[in-house]
C-alpha cells in the first residue's frame, strides 16, 4: 500500500513539474515575441526618418542594452547566495532582491542572456544593416547627382544633390 501511495505521489509531482515547465516555455515564448515586437517597432520608427547620428545612437543603445542584460544574466548564474544572506540580515538595500534573483538564477539567466541579449543582438544587427544601406544609398545618390551635373550644369545638381534650392527652382523656370 505504501509503495502504491509513493508511486502516485511521484507521478503527481512529475505531472506538476511538466505543467510548470510548459507554462514556463509559453511565458518565455510570449515574452520573447513581445520584446521582439516592441524593439523592432522602436528601431524601425527611430531609423526610418532620422539622420545618421540618431541612428547610430539608437544602435549603440541596443548594443548597450544587450551587454547590460548579458552581464546581469552571467552575474546571477555565477553568484553565490551565502554573502547575500549576511547582507540581508544587515538590511543592506537590494539584498532581498538579490536572494530572490539567485534563487531563480536559471530563469533569470535564461531571460537575460537568451531572450533579451539575443533579441538585442538581432535588432542591433538589423539596425547596422539599415544604417549601412542608408549611407550607401546617400553616397550613390550624390554620385548620380554629380553625373547629372555634368550633363545639365544649369540645374546645379552638384550643389543641391537633388534637393530643391532657390537656384535650382529658378533654373527649372528658366529652362
Amino acid at each position: 500500500m505504501k509503495n502504491e501511495e509513493g508511486r502516485l505521489r511521484k507521478e503527481k509531482k512529475g505531472k506538476e513539474k511538466t505543467a510548470r515547465s510548459s507554462h514556463w516555455v509559453l511565458r518565455v515564448f510570449l515574452l520573447s515575441m513581445s520584446i521582439s515586437a516592441v524593439m523592432s517597432l522602436f528601431s524601425s520608427a527611430a531609423l526610418e526618418s532620422t539622420g545618421i547620428v540618431v541612428a547610430v545612437a539608437v544602435l549603440l543603445a541596443f548594443v548597450l542594452l544587450g551587454i547590460v542584460f548579458d552581464i546581469i544574466g552571467m552575474a546571477v548564474a555565477s553568484a553565490d547566495e551565502k554573502p547575500c544572506h549576511s547582507m540581508a540580515a544587515r538590511k543592506v538595500p537590494g539584498a532581498q532582491e538579490s536572494i530572490r534573483l539567485l534563487r531563480n538564477a536559471e530563469r533569470v539567466s535564461s531571460i537575460c542572456n537568451d531572450v533579451v541579449g539575443d533579441i538585442c543582438g538581432v535588432v542591433s544587427g538589423s539596425a547596422s544593416a539599415t544604417i549601412a544601406a542608408s549611407i550607401l544609398a546617400k553616397t550613390h545618390r550624390d554620385e548620380y547627382m554629380c553625373r547629372l551635373h555634368q550633363e545639365y550644369p544649369q540645374y546645379d545638381w552638384k550643389g543641391n544633390k537633388g534637393y530643391p534650392t532657390k537656384k535650382h527652382r529658378a533654373a527649372i523656370e528658366q529652362y
